[in-house]
């Protein structure tokens, strides 16, 4: 009898060995698909968003392509009808301001430029200059109107991409900081040329922009970044996540991440 007590106790632990082994690799399987599943999950939450970010550019630079239109078709536009084209279709953009400005000699404007401290002064005496002429919406942005566009590196930089893709493609500004605004603004500038000389701005506030996209998605721990892809500057949060979307912006590339701060 303890014989065949001790042989079904033995089957029994045998048994019981055999299932403990078979579920391990059950398990494991378990675990990926469930992970699979969240990745899977996040990376489209990436995927939509990428899309909406997309869907708020091309709006923009649609903007800015029609007024480079209207300049070519009347190259004399007055500034009562640059504010009246521009009003309306502004409203519900992710675009904060547009300009018209031309290359001269000399303006009617007071030229400025940034000194080595960031402080607006006289422009210094050069063959050229790229003033802001016109500006919309005017309020909030008084500071930039007369601000020469050359001075800049940068901005300079993308006025000579934008002669160079002859308006076939948007050039985009590095992250820059506005003449009108102290401090850190997180923003980029939009450039189409108009003809030879004459350009057409946007600027394009990316913390607004992306607040205003992830307003619409449930994100919970989730953080959502945006880098630019050349010089890796961060334009919206601050942190690479393991989940990466490549969107197109004019002539350039930024890279939107999703992360959990633990990451």
């Amino acid at each position: 009898m303890k014989k065949t007590t001790h042989l079904v106790f033995k089957s029994l632990k045998a048994e019981i060995i055999f299932l403990v082994i078979a579920a391990i690799p059950i398990v494991f399987i378990g675990k990926y698909y469930v992970a699979k599943e969240v990745d899977d999950a996040r990376q489209k939450k990436l995927d939509r968003i990428a899309y909406a970010l997309t869907l708020h550019i091309e709006t923009g630079t649609g903007i800015l392509r029609g007024l480079q239109s209207l300049y070519k078709v009347l190259p004399n536009l007055t500034e009562k009808q640059f504010n009246l084209w521009t009003r309306d279709r502004l409203a519900g953009s992710s675009i904060a301001a547009v300009s018209w400005a031309p290359n001269v000699a000399s303006s009617h404007l007071k030229i400025t430029e940034r000194n080595e401290d960031g402080k607006l002064v006289p422009a210094i005496p050069r063959a050229s200059y790229q003033p802001v002429t016109y500006i919309a919406p005017m309020f909030g942005n008084e500071a930039a109107l007369g601000y020469d566009l050359q001075s800049d590196h940068v901005r300079h930089q993308a006025i000579k991409r934008s002669y160079y893709n002859r308006g076939s493609v948007v050039s985009v500004t590095t992250p820059i900081d506005l003449v009108q605004e102290e401090g850190s603004s997180k923003a980029v500038l939009l450039f189409l040329h108009v003809n030879e000389k004459d350009v057409v701005t946007a600027i394009l506030r990316i913390s607004s922009m992306m607040d205003e996209i992830l307003s619409n998605y449930t994100l919970g721990d989730l953080r959502v970044s945006l880098v630019d892809s050349e010089t890796r500057d961060y334009l919206y949060g601050d942190q690479n996540g393991a989940y990466e979307k490549s969107v197109k912006i004019g002539d350039r590339f930024w890279v939107l991440s999703l992360t959990e701060p633990s990451e």
